[in-house]
């Protein structure tokens, strides 16, 4: 008898603890940054510690927002023209294929400062296409970055990025 009352009280403390954590969690949400439904949930996020920015991926666009979540920047990066049969657009190879609008997926976000340097570069897949989109550094304050995700299987993204002066 006594250890079936033991467990209750255990559960109630529990459910009340969960309570109160959600009830604190949610009166101390400060500002809040939404997006259309039809651009899909955020993907990733990057935070800029030494700002406060915060860079985030979407279905088709990336954002630059403040510390205190207002829009500082948006860039659109998709859709894009694509043909799972056409090699990556930035090796420079033609493809005759007929090509169609592929929504960009964002699939990382890699976040960068030096002197020289300040920005985020965006990976963005078509969600049925075999080969990825060419990275566009949408927000940044500095280009001589590249970088190229490639999609290895279905779940696995490899992303490569580092200086180089022009595309291979």
């Amino acid at each position: 008898m006594l250890g079936g009352i033991f467990k209750m009280w255990v559960l109630l403390v529990m459910l009340l603890r969960t309570i109160a954590t959600t009830t604190w969690a949610k009166l101390n949400i400060v500002n809040t940054y939404e997006v259309d439904s039809t651009k899909g949930p955020f993907s990733h996020m990057v935070l800029d510690k030494k700002t406060g920015n915060v860079y985030t991926g979407a279905m088709n666009n990336l954002y630059q927002l403040s510390s205190n979540l207002t829009l500082i920047k948006s860039a659109t990066t998709g859709p894009k023209d694509d043909n799972p049969n056409c090699q990556p657009q930035n090796i420079n190879a033609s493809c005759d294929q007929p090509k169609t609008p592929k929504n960009t997926y964002n699939k990382a976000l890699p976040f960068y400062i030096d002197d020289n340097y300040c920005g985020t570069y965006a990976i963005n897949n078509p969600i049925d296409g075999q080969t990825p989109i060419e990275t566009e550094a949408s927000i940044t304050f500095n280009t001589t970055v590249s970088a190229v995700a490639v999609q290895v299987d279905f779940l696995l993204t490899n992303v490569f990025f580092g200086t180089v002066k022009k595309h291979f």
